[in-house]
């Protein structure tokens, strides 16, 4: 079972400068900053970018906030 500690290290995979945190928001693993979400099964979270929910208004990955402040 994942704990407050486990959200207060996590980063989002996405960030390349890893400045974005994870928090639980009721049972979804989310980016605070991009709002992409990540599946976890059996309390294990998965954060393969390939298997990201992406927010309604993001067609890509390159799209998100996150993504970008990497590549500047």
């Amino acid at each position: 079972m994942l704990t407050e500690y486990d959200f207060s290290v996590y980063r989002c995979p996405i960030d390349p400068t890893r400045q974005a945190k994870i928090i639980l928001d009721d049972i979804h693993i989310r980016c605070e900053r991009c709002k992409v979400e990540f599946k976890s099964r059996e309390g294990i979270p998965n954060f393969l970018v390939s298997d990201a929910i992406l927010p309604e208004n993001c067609s890509s990955i390159k799209d998100l906030p996150c993504w970008k402040s990497g590549k500047k």
